[in-house]
């Protein structure tokens, strides 16, 4: 009986640790949504890139870094120059200036 309740405990302490994952590991990936797509790389930098068709530079770099709040913070480099928030939106939508971002 107490390898079963040992057993029981190390499982649903898996899971909760499984299901809490940190917004660092969620974020790496490419994401895309109307206005183009972002990068996200393990080493907290990024590439962002247009849509195609618009006459905008690309891979367009930019560093990133999650807050306390679990936003994320982007350094978006020239020729944009800018600092922009994003935030989760569920666990798969990104939100980033009123755009939302799928994970590819």
């Amino acid at each position: 009986m107490k390898r079963f309740v040992v057993g029981i405990l190390v499982f649903v302490s898996l899971a909760a640790i499984i299901s809490c994952s940190k917004p660092e590991s969620r974020l790496l990936g490419k994401w895309v949504g109307k206005s183009g797509s972002f990068q996200f790389n393990e080493n907290k930098t990024g590439v962002m890139n247009p849509p195609a068709g618009v006459n905008l530079p690309h891979n367009i770099q930019f560093i990133w870094a999650v807050r306390d709040d679990d936003s994320v913070q982007l350094s978006i480099q020239p020729p944009i120059g800018k600092e922009v928030l994003a935030r989760f939106e569920g666990k798969k939508v990104l939100v980033i200036e009123d755009d939302k971002f799928v994970k590819e």
